[in-house]
This record gives C-alpha cells, structure tokens and sequence, in this order.
C-alpha cells in the first residue's frame, strides 16, 4: 500500500484530508506541524508528502529544506499546500525540491490527481534507474572477463612455461618465485570467477520472470551433489578423515549447477576456517521447510557483531587470521538461497565453531540413509 505523510496544522482540514486519501485506498500518516512532520518523515519513510507552508514551529519550506539533507527522503516527492500563489512563493519551493503546488481550497479530485501524477513520475524515474543499473551490471560482467582474465592468462600461461620448461635452468630461488606467481595467479583466476558469479547473481535477482523458472527446478540428487563435492573438498584441504557426511535422499528446488556452487563456497569455507583434526560435518535432510543443508565446523568461531555484517567483499578477522580470499563465498551461497526462495542462516561462537544452514523448498524422495563417516581413496 502506498504511504502518504500529510503535514498540516488546521486540525480540521488535516482530517478531512486524510479521510479523503484513505477513502482512496492509500495508508496515510499525519502531523500537525512542520516539526513532528520531519520526525514522522524520517520514521515512516512515506512515498510521498503533502505540506501545508504556513505553519507555527517549522513552516513547509523548512520542512522540505531539513527532509532533503536526508538520503532517506531527498527524492520523495513533495506537494506543497498553500493560500499563497504569487510567482515568488512558488518559485522558492520550486528551488527547494517541490514537485507540486495545490492551492487552497482544492478539490479531492485535484488533490488525487496530483499525487497520481507524482507517483508515476517517481516510479518512471525509478525505472529509468534501475534500467541504468541493470545496464551497468551487464557491462562490468561482459567486459571483466576480457579486461581481467585475458592478461591473467597470458601471465600465469608464461609461468607456467617457465616451470614445464626451463626448471632445469632456474635456481631454487627463482623457481620457487615463478611457482608463487603460478600459484598467485590461479587464486586471481578463482577471486574473478567468483566475482563474476555474484554479479551474475545479482542480475538474476533482479529478474523476476527467470527467479521463478529457477524456482521451479528440481534437482533429484541433491545429496549425491553435496556428498561427492564435500568429499573432493576433503581431498583438496587433505582431510578426509575430517569429513563427516549424514545424508538423506531427497530432493531439492534448485538447479543442481546452483546447488554444487552453494555447497562448494560453504564447505570450502568451513574447511578453511577450521584446523586439522576437528571434523567438518555435512548434513542434507528434511526440515518443516523442506531441503535442509547444514554445515558445521569446529573452527575459531566469528561474534554477533561479524554475524551481522555478512556482505560482498567482508572477510572476518583478516588482520588477525590471513587467509586468501575476498569474503564474497558467504555472500554468493546466502543469494543463491534466496533466489531460490530458501532461507539462510549462520550461529557462531567464538573458539568453539560455525554452523551455516541452508533451507529450501522440496519434494522428498526416500528415507534416510545410515550415518555415514565419509571415507575417500
């Protein structure tokens, strides 16, 4: 429902107005002066404001003067009620971001035209926003490709060249070198590839039409996808014997393309921040929900206030604990999940371990299996 905020200090009119709007079908929230209207402004974040200009405590140019020092309410439109109608008078609202101008007495039809009128226009502009957006999106995952990956190449391709063919040259020394930047260079190639699924991801979700064909994928071996990915991932941090795999067959609402990238980012992130010895446990099994993957590791654990700053680009505790890698893994499995129309969530505490559950919707397909401890040659 849209929100209007009336500011008006004719107690009379004020009601009458806002009976008029709400007959209309709108939620409207109302403020007897200029004062408490910036509060309720700041508060509600309406979708559109009517202010009356002549007003004891703050009049309506103060009012929309304060309101567009505000991020919040700096574009909200804004239609200005007043006696006065000389040239100036419209003119300084106009200067101080007015879009409109009633004067009284009006009409309802008046008064419901213009804020129809207002409204469409702020959503055209929002279109045209996000339109621009979108584009940008689309630009900087075609173009980074070429631009980050076609130099990348060429690097790690001549190192690579370096070490199959003249190691017989090299000194200890420089060998090693040419290796770190071998090595270095492959982790650029993953950090990009991994960026540019997030920025993916978040065309995606902007897309409804695709977001619920996606929804509409089931993937029928879910807990094959995640078993056999968690077990590669034991095998590439060499601990296998860590891993412990409790599986159930059932299916899930995902596409299994999405399911494994899910999967990979979470387990190789508990794998990551966990030490050798202490079990990583991978579960897939059936909740009230549905699909239900959970992750829990026994590492050194992220506070309340980490929790919650989950986001692109965060990684926890870098200065303190050096690992490779942007923070994007987190990020990219939590939008793989509500794309999905899932829900994501992570407890932690501190010296003692994570645990990241994943849910989704789903169709089950058989009972559970035995516990099984994962065993890889």
């Amino acid at each position: 429902m849209i929100k209007l905020l009336v500011i008006e200090d004719e107690l009379p009119l004020l009601a009458e107005i806002q009976t008029m709007l709400e007959f209309e079908g709108f939620d409207v929230v109302c403020a007897s002066n200029g004062e408490e209207g910036v509060k309720e402004a700041l508060k509600e974040t309406p979708d559109l404001i009517i202010c009356d200009v002549m007003m004891p405590v703050l009049d309506g140019y103060g009012v929309i003067e304060e309101l567009r020092r505000h991020p919040a309410t700096a574009i909200t439109p804004f239609i200005f009620l007043t006696a006065k109608s000389s040239r100036d008078d419209t003119r300084l609202g106009m200067d101080l971001g007015a879009d409109d101008y009633l004067t009284k007495p009006f009409s309802s039809t008046d008064l419901v035209n213009a804020i129809k009128t207002r409204l469409a226009r702020q959503d055209n502009r929002r279109q045209v926003f996000m339109k621009d957006i979108n584009n940008l999106r689309e630009h900087l995952t075609t173009a980074l490709p070429h631009e980050l990956r076609t130099p990348l190449t060429t690097i790690m391709g001549y190192a690579e060249f370096l070490v199959n063919d003249y190691s017989n040259v090299l000194t200890g020394e420089a060998l090693d070198m040419v290796l770190k930047i071998h090595k270095a260079g492959g982790r650029l190639h993953r950090l990009i590839d991994k960026y540019l699924f997030f920025a993916q991801l978040e065309i995606i979700q902007a897309d409804i039409a695709r977001v619920k064909m996606m929804r509409n994928q089931v993937c029928d071996e879910a807990s094959y996808i995640v078993s056999e990915l968690a077990k590669s991932k034991a095998r590439e941090w060499e601990r296998s014997d860590d891993l412990v795999l409790k599986m159930t067959m059932i299916n899930a609402n995902i596409m299994p393309m999405y399911l494994s990238k899910l999967a990979e980012e979470l387990i190789d992130n508990a794998f990551k921040f966990s030490t050798k010895g202490t079990d990583v446990v991978v579960t897939v099994g059936e909740d009230e929900q549905g699909f239900l993957l959970k992750v829990v590791d026994h590492g050194r654990g992220i506070d309340n206030e980490q929790l919650e700053q989950i986001g692109a680009y965060v990684q926890f505790e870098r200065k303190l604990h050096e690992q490779q890698g942007s923070g994007l893994g987190l990020i990219v499995a939590k939008r793989i999940t509500e794309i999905h129309g899932g829900h994501f969530s992570m407890e932690s505490t501190v010296g003692k371990g994570t645990t990241v559950t994943v849910q989704l919707p789903n169709t089950p397909i058989g009972q559970p299996n035995s516990f099984e401890r994962a065993r890889t040659s």
